[in-house]
């Protein structure tokens, strides 16, 4: 997990619902880690894809969904900027997104 996820929530934020990253992708990573790695790492911005997200958040950021409550998760944009870089086809793209939002623990 990265070691952001221990960093208290912005005054913005706090008691508010705004948990996302810019960059994220459908699984772990962030579209930095493969455009500007070096700069992802001293940044401190690896590993916070929308499933890292979803888990920081129910895990040590103790957030609860009431059954009330309605939640959007938007993800697999960025994944289709990073498979199009490493030349991947649209099925295999959609294959891997999908899979790896389904498999969020």
């Amino acid at each position: 997990m990265s070691s952001l996820a221990h960093l208290p929530l912005l005054s913005e934020t706090t008691g508010g619902t705004s948990y996302a990253m810019g960059g994220a992708t459908s699984g772990y990573t962030t579209l930095y880690q493969f455009s500007e790695p070096i700069l992802a790492k001293k940044l401190q911005i690896e590993n916070l894809g929308v499933a890292a997200q979803i888990s920081a958040a129910l895990g040590e950021q103790s957030v609860r969904l009431n059954s009330s409550d309605f939640a959007v998760v938007w993800a697999g944009g960025n994944d289709l900027l990073v498979a199009f870089g490493a030349q991947k086809s649209l099925s295999d793209i959609v294959r891997s997104t999908g899979c790896a939002v389904a498999q969020r623990p």
